[in-house]
C-alpha cells in the first residue's frame, strides 16, 4: 500500500524532457507508507509541511438513509460526475452539493500562512493540494537539500527512529510482543538529496498546472 500523487492536469512534452519524468505516466509520482512518513519528516524540517492543524471531518457517504440498490451508484458519483445521469433528481442534487463541500474541504490550507497542513500527506483520501502549496513545498525543499549536512541527516534519522517506535508502541495491542527493527531513513546523504530533489521538481512542475491529489 502507498500514497498515489496525480497531478490535476498533465505536463507539457518540454517539462517530461527537462524534468526526465515517466513518459508513461509524467503525472504521476508514488510513495510507500514508510517512504511518505519519511518524506513528511523531512517537508517539516524543511519548513515546508506543518503539524498540528486540526484535519477536517470528511462527509460520511452514501449519505445515511440511502437506499441499500442506491448506495453504490451514489458512493460512486461523488467523485465521478459522468454517472450524474444515473441519478435521481433529489440525488443529483445531494451529490453536487457535496462534492462543491467535498473539494472545499480537500483543499484545506494551513492555519500557518505560508504552510502546507502535514494531514494532506498522512491519508490517501484524496487531500487536494494546490499551486500555492507546490510551490512552498518545491522552494522549501530544493533550499533543505542544499544546505543539509550529515549531522543534519543523523539527527533526522534518530528523530525518525524515535517517531516510529512511538507510534509502534501507541498501536501495540495489549500482550503482542514485538520486535523494534532498524526503521531508520536507510538513505546516504547523496541519495537523501537526490529524491528531495526529485520530489521538489514533481512539486514546481505541479505548480503550473493546478497541483495534484494525494489518493
Amino acid at each position: 500500500m502507498g500514497m498515489d500523487i496525480t497531478m490535476n492536469e498533465p505536463p507539457t512534452p518540454a517539462e517530461i524532457r527537462e524534468a526526465k519524468l515517466d513518459t508513461d505516466n509524467p503525472g504521476y509520482f508514488r510513495f510507500n507508507w514508510g517512504g511518505m512518513h519519511v518524506m513528511v519528516t523531512t517537508m517539516v524540517a524543511a519548513g515546508a509541511v506543518v503539524e498540528g492543524d486540526k484535519r477536517p471531518v470528511l462527509p460520511t457517504w452514501p449519505p445515511a438513509g440511502t437506499a441499500k440498490d442506491r448506495k453504490d451508484i451514489v458512493g460512486e458519483a461523488l467523485g465521478d460526475p459522468s454517472l450524474d445521469v444515473k441519478l435521481t433528481p433529489p440525488e443529483q442534487i445531494r451529490v453536487r452539493a457535496t462534492r462543491k463541500t467535498w473539494k472545499q474541504l480537500l483543499s484545506t490550507h494551513s492555519a500557518k500562512r505560508g504552510k502546507v497542513p502535514a494531514f494532506k500527506y498522512l491519508s490517501n483520501e484524496g487531500w487536494i493540494v494546490g499551486g500555492d502549496e507546490c510551490t512552498v513545498v518545491a522552494t522549501q525543499l530544493r533550499g533543505y537539500a542544499a544546505r543539509i549536512t550529515q549531522a543534519d541527516l543523523d539527527l533526522l534519522d534518530r528523530e525518525y527512529r524515535t517517531a516510529q517506535k512511538k507510534l509502534l508502541d501507541a498501536t501495540r495491542r495489549d500482550g503482542e510482543v514485538t520486535v523494534f527493527g532498524d526503521q531508520g531513513l536507510g538513505m546516504t546523504l547523496v541519495e537523501y538529496k537526490a529524491w528531495m530533489f526529485e520530489w521538489a521538481t514533481f512539486n514546481a512542475i505541479a505548480a503550473k498546472h493546478g497541483g495534484y491529489r494525494v489518493e
